[in-house]
C-alpha cells in the first residue's frame, strides 16, 4: 500500500535532517570525487580528447545532481512532504534555497553564488510535485522526479553561452567550459545538454500526468465501491423489510384464530359442570392470553417486558437445540438476577442469532457453547462464548456491517443483533482470539422498580 511506503514522522524529519547535513558540508567530502572529475577535464585538453570531456561532463552532472538532491530531498522530509498550501511550498523552496546557497558559499570560499540556477531548478520541481496528488507523492517517486529536474539542470551549466545568466560558475564548471573552448567543444556539449535535458524534464512531466491520472481512477474506483456497496445495504434492508412484513402480516392474522379459541374456551368454563373441564377451559384461555402476548411483542417493537434473565434464557433454550451432538450448551443464568425490560421476542431472536452463529464457527469438529449472566452497576451482562476458531482481527471491524458474512449467508444476523440490543439501552462488544473462540457480550440495563412485580409496557 502507499501508506506503509512512507516513513514515519519521526523518521522523516530526522531522515530530511541527515539529508540535509550532507548536502551543507558537501565541499569536504566531495573532494575526492571533484578531484577525479578535474583530473579527467586535465586528460581530455592532455589528450585532445573531447569524447573524455563529454565522460567528464557527465561526472560532473552527476556529482552535483547527488549534492543537490541530499538538499531538495532534504528538505522536503523536513518540511513532512506536503505540498498542500502556498506557505507550505514557500518553506520547502526557502529551505532548499538557503541550505544550498550557503554550500555553494562555503565552496567559493565566502563569495556567494549566483541563485538563478537553483530557484529555476526548485521552482520547477515544486511546480511539478505539487501536482502529483498526496497518495502518490511517496519517497522513491519524489526522488525520481527530483534527480529528473536537478541532472537536467546540471546540464545546463555545461552550455558556455547561459554563463552571463548564472550557470556553470563552479570551480568543475568552469574549468570544463574552458577546456570546450580549447578542444572546440563546446557544441558537442550544447548538443547534449539539448539531448538529456528535454527528455528528462518530459520524463517528469510525463510522471506527473500519470500520477494525476491514476489517482482520479483511484478515486472513481472508491466511488464505485461506495455505491455498490450502499446498493447492497439498501437491497439487503429491502430484502430485511420484505421479509419482515410478510411475517408480521402472518402474525397479525393468527389474531382471528386465537380470539376464537379464547372465546369457545370461556363458553365452555362457563358451561361446563366439571370442575377439572373448567380448569383446563381456564388454562386454554392462559395459554392464549400467552400467545396474544407474544404476537404483541412481534407486531410491536417498542412492546416491553419485565423479564428476569434466566428466563429469557429458557424462552431461547425451549426454541433452540444444537441439532449435532458434538456441541455441548452450558448454562451459568443465576435466577436471582434483577430484571431487564425487553422485548422478550426479539431480544430471543438476538440471542438464537448469537447461538446459531457460535455453531457454525464451531462447524463439525466437537465444541463448546456457554450462556453466562451476571448484574453489575445496574445493568445484566450476558455473555454467549464459544471455542470456534475466533474471527481474524482485519474482520473484527468489518463483522457487524449489514451484508458482510464469511458464511456465503445474508450477512444480517450481527447488524439485527446490534440493532435490537442498542434499541434497548444496551451495548454490544466482540472479542475474539483466533484459534481460541469468540466471546460476544451484551449488556441490558435493569428494570427500573426491580423490587416491584414484572410489568408489561407498551409506550403510546
Amino acid at each position: 500500500m502507499v501508506s506503509a511506503l512512507r516513513p514515519r514522522q519521526p523518521a522523516r524529519l530526522a531522515s530530511g535532517v541527515a539529508l540535509l547535513f550532507l548536502a551543507a558540508t558537501a565541499p569536504s567530502w566531495s573532494t575526492p570525487l571533484s578531484a577525479s572529475i578535474a583530473h579527467a577535464i586535465a586528460l581530455a585538453i592532455r589528450d585532445a580528447d573531447s569524447g573524455t570531456l563529454a565522460l567528464a561532463a557527465f561526472g560532473r552532472a552527476g556529482l552535483y545532481t547527488l549534492m543537490d538532491g541530499f538538499a531538495v530531498v532534504g528538505a522536503w522530509l523536513a518540511t513532512a512532504g506536503s505540498f498542500s498550501s502556498l506557505r507550505r511550498q514557500g518553506a520547502f523552496v526557502a529551505l532548499a534555497l538557503a541550505v544550498l546557497l550557503a554550500r555553494d558559499t562555503l565552496a567559493a570560499g565566502g563569495i556567494p553564488g549566483s541563485p538563478v540556477p537553483h530557484l529555476m531548478t526548485v521552482a520547477t520541481i515544486t511546480a511539478l510535485l505539487a501536482h502529483v496528488p498526496e497518495r502518490q507523492r511517496t519517497v522513491w517517486p519524489t526522488v525520481g522526479i527530483v534527480g529528473h529536474v536537478l541532472f537536467a539542470g546540471q546540464w545546463l551549466n555545461a552550455v558556455s553561452f547561459l554563463v552571463p545568466f548564472g550557470f556553470g560558475r563552479d570551480d568543475l564548471a568552469v574549468n570544463l567550459h574552458l577546456a570546450a573552448e580549447f578542444l572546440g567543444a563546446e557544441p558537442l556539449l550544447a548538443i547534449l545538454a539539448v539531448a538529456l535535458v528535454v527528455p528528462l524534464l518530459a520524463s517528469a512531466v510525463l510522471y506527473v500526468q500519470l500520477a494525476v491520472g491514476y489517482a482520479a481512477q483511484l478515486k472513481a474506483a472508491e466511488t464505485i465501491q461506495r455505491q455498490a456497496r450502499a446498493l447492497h445495504e439498501t437491497k439487503l434492508q429491502l430484502l430485511e423489510n420484505r421479509v419482515y412484513q410478510e411475517l408480521h402480516t402472518l402474525v397479525h392474522d393468527l389474531k382471528t384464530p386465537l380470539v376464537t379459541v379464547e372465546g369457545l374456551a370461556s363458553l365452555l368454563a362457563l358451561a361446563s359442570p366439571c370442575g377439572r373441564t373448567r380448569a383446563y377451559a381456564r388454562r386454554i384461555e392462559e395459554a392464549v392470553q400467552t400467545l396474544t402476548t407474544m404476537i404483541n411483542e412481534i407486531l410491536r417493537e417498542d412492546v416491553r417486558v419485565d423479564t428476569r434473565p434466566h428466563e429469557l434464557v429458557d424462552l431461547v433454550r425451549a426454541h433452540w437445540l444444537p441439532p449435532r451432538d458434538h456441541i455441548r450448551l452450558e448454562v451459568e443464568v443465576p435466577p436471582d438476577l434483577p430484571p431487564v425490560r425487553v422485548n422478550r421476542i426479539r431480544m430471543a431472536r438476538v440471542l438464537m442469532n448469537l447461538l446459531e452463529n457460535a455453531m457454525s464457527a464451531i462447524g463439525d469438529r466437537p465444541g463448546h457453547i456457554a450462556i453466562r449472566a451476571e448484574a453489575a452497576d445496574g445493568v445484566v451482562l450476558l455473555r454467549i462464548e464459544d471455542d470456534g476458531p475466533g474471527i481474524p482481527p482485519h474482520l473484527l471491524h468489518e463483522i457487524d456491517k449489514p451484508g458482510f458474512s464469511t458464511k456465503q449467508a445474508t450477512g444480517l444476523g450481527l447488524p439485527f443483533v446490534k440493532k435490537m440490543v442498542e434499541a434497548h439501552g444496551g451495548t454490544v462488544t466482540l472479542t475474539s482470539t483466533p484459534g481460541r473462540g469468540t466471546t460476544v457480550c451484551i449488556t441490558l440495563p435493569c428494570a427500573p422498580d426491580t423490587g416491584a412485580p414484572a410489568k408489561r409496557t407498551t409506550p403510546s
